[in-house]
């Protein structure tokens, strides 16, 4: 029988990284929507990246030339662990996906956030932690929906680094999902949702 103690075992270190995407154009806002205010004189971006680095998160942010030209006067608390360009609008948010997937970790379980749903809550990414897998994602689920962001395990994270063209739900169709039901209509709400109302 093996005698484990404290000085030859100890528990694997669970890594957490962030996709942030933020490359995307925004023509009902009049302004890229990661510069937004959001509260406390931040913006979505600088609420989502000091959130996720509060919770121990490597962030990884996917923008644009155009955004990381004014991104770059932000304050340094607020600057990205890793800054990925993508100035390929056209060929949409899976090219996005794509690019920020190849600069985490490769043992990390992943967030794919949308600069434009900011509403996430400290305790929603606490509780994907809590539900991670090991061969699919874990979602919140809102009134039977699924909703944002996603976690993805490592084993997702290297086969989603060849996706394609394909959508990222296309994409995520073969792998099984486990359900974290979320009382918190925010967890499927976005800033277009938000401007409508």
């Amino acid at each position: 029988m093996d005698n484990f103690s404290n000085s030859n075992w100890c528990s694997p270190i669970i890594y957490n990284d962030v996709v942030i995407l933020s490359a995307g154009a925004s023509s009902r806002m009049n302004r890229p929507k990661a510069l937004l205010p959001f509260a406390d004189d931040e913006n979505f971006v600088e609420h989502l990246i000091a959130m996720y680095r509060f919770l121990g998160f490597r962030v990884v942010l996917v923008l644009s030339s155009e955004l990381h030209a004014e991104f770059e006067n932000t304050n340094p608390a607020n600057y990205p662990d890793r800054i990925v360009i993508n100035d390929r609008r056209d060929l949409g948010r899976t090219h996005s996906v794509r690019a920020g997937l190849a600069q985490v970790r490769p043992d990390a379980h992943v967030i794919i956030q949308d600069v434009d749903r900011p509403f996430v809550s400290p305790e929603l990414i606490d509780a994907l932690r809590q539900a991670r897998t090991t061969f699919g994602y874990t979602a919140p689920i809102f009134n039977g929906e699924a909703g944002h962001p996603i976690l993805l395990s490592p084993f997702l994270v290297a086969a989603l680094r060849d996706i394609g063209s394909a959508t990222l739900r296309d994409a995520l169709a073969p792998f099984p999902r486990r359900d974290v039901k979320w009382d918190d209509v925010r967890c499927g709400a976005n800033i277009n949702d938000a401007a409508r109302n």
